[in-house]
């Protein structure tokens, strides 16, 4: 077979074919499962939550007085929502997943208004349940 130089690439067997007309697989993720329509769900960059390519997203969930958050980042180490009343960011209650060692650790933070810092001092973390 041939073998394509610079942009253009062609499989090594005897019916040549450019790489460029396979589809790429996309692996189903469960995590958008409903978004929208059972769930509220937000991603970054804009508009990611439709074909699923969110480099952080967060869905949350209503079940009358229970409200289920979840959040997953392409990074791993660490993702935030933030729960603001204007758009603004400042003196908001903020949930973090953080990975320490390990295991993966829930806590609630505040941010410090007129920074862009976050504090768990003070913060009562009673109310949070991580479920994996």
């Amino acid at each position: 077979g041939k073998i394509g130089y610079h942009d253009v690439a062609r499989e090594a067997s005897l019916v040549s074919k450019l790489l460029t007309d396979y589809s790429p697989i996309i692996l189903h993720d469960s995590f958008y499962d409903g978004c929208n329509v059972d769930k509220s769900c937000f991603g970054y960059p804009d508009k990611c939550v439709a074909d699923q390519s969110c480099q952080a997203a967060a869905s949350v969930l209503v079940q009358g007085t229970t409200y289920t958050f979840k959040m997953k980042s392409k990074q791993g180490a660490y993702v935030a929502l933030g729960l603001s009343s204007d758009d603004k960011m400042g003196g908001d209650s903020v949930m973090e997943c953080v990975q320490e060692r390990n295991a993966v650790k829930l806590y609630l933070s505040w941010n410090k208004p007129g920074e862009k810092a976050n504090t768990r001092e003070k913060v009562n973390q009673a109310g949070l349940k991580l479920v994996n």
